[in-house]
């Protein structure tokens, strides 16, 4: 089966509820509740194609065991994307450790040597940490403001995150403006190894 994925490190419930409250504020400036549509997350990895669904699956619960939780240290906002076109992404920045660095890393250099063709959007050393609280169209006029007000906007602690995700998206009938031909949703859930505890 030939699926599109994504990767990405889930946020524990009490920190996803208050994040929820900026995509709420981002309505005021056009955009929408889409981005509720997934669990809140900091992807490792963005949405690439996987030509073995069923033998990837296994190297995601393989991953998932491997790897521990991580800490994950927000610093404020920031928007990007192209205001012309009316389309912008606000997102938490998330700090990028050399953990988070190295495991972007591995998962690029395994995905590739297992797979083959698993590029994504935006891969590699530049790769900018983020949690998106708010994608799609946006008033243009009203990026000034924006700009000014999620300044102030503040959003500075450590989580640790400690369960992984597999979201899927695949081709759909009813296409969106924004994400184009893309259904998606969370396919998996598994919790991240644990250290050992001795006496």
């Amino acid at each position: 089966m030939k699926m599109r994925t994504a990767i990405a490190l889930l946020i524990d419930n009490e920190l996803a509820n208050r994040l929820a409250t900026f995509t709420l504020r981002c309505r005021d400036y056009g955009f929408d509740l889409r981005v509720l549509r997934l669990p809140t997350h900091m992807s490792l990895k963005q949405p690439f194609v996987v030509k073995d669904f069923e033998r990837f699956e296994g190297y995601f619960d393989e991953f998932a065991r491997r790897m521990e939780p991580q800490k994950l240290r927000f610093d404020g906002f920031v928007f990007w994307g192209d205001a012309e076109q009316g389309v912008v992404s606000v997102s938490a920045r998330v700090t990028a450790s050399p953990r988070l660095r190295q495991l972007h890393e591995q998962l690029n250099t395994e995905l590739e040597q297992s797979f083959g063709g698993t590029q994504a959007d935006f891969d590699g050393d530049t790769y900018e940490f983020h949690l998106a609280v708010a994608l799609g169209g946006f008033h243009t006029d009203l990026l000034p403001q924006l700009n000014s007000d999620i300044a102030t906007w503040k959003l500075d602690e450590v989580t640790e995150a400690s369960q992984l995700a597999m979201f899927i998206y695949e081709e759909s009938t009813h296409p969106d403006p924004f994400f184009g031909v893309r259904e998606y949703g969370t396919y998996k859930v598994l919790p991240l190894r644990q250290k050992s505890v001795h006496s």
